[in-house]
């Protein structure tokens, strides 16, 4: 194989090294800025529902029926009838 040859090839596979190195560092930023948003957008989800929850738990006591003071029930005199260890006869 001719000299120049031979330097022209370990030139290539310099370069293609090179090339190599930066395609894997570019794959290993991308994997880290890809997985911040994903657990940003997670985070701004779960916010999301929390907040979409509160308003509807709002909007759900704001339409009860029981809003305001609960309706009175009247007292009764406890009766031994429904006692279950009276004694019969």
């Amino acid at each position: 194989m001719n000299r120049s040859t031979f330097d022209a090839v370990a030139a290539f596979e310099q370069r293609l090294s090179d090339v190599l190195r930066d395609v894997q560092r570019a794959r290993l930023e991308f994997e880290a800025r890809l997985s911040a948003a994903v657990a940003a957008e997670q985070r701004i989800e779960r916010e999301h529902d929390e907040e979409h929850v509160d308003k509807l738990a709002g909007e759900i006591v704001g339409r009860s029926p029981l809003r305001g003071p609960l309706p009175r029930i009247p007292q009764r005199t406890a009766s031994r009838v429904w006692w279950p260890f009276r004694r019969t006869g």
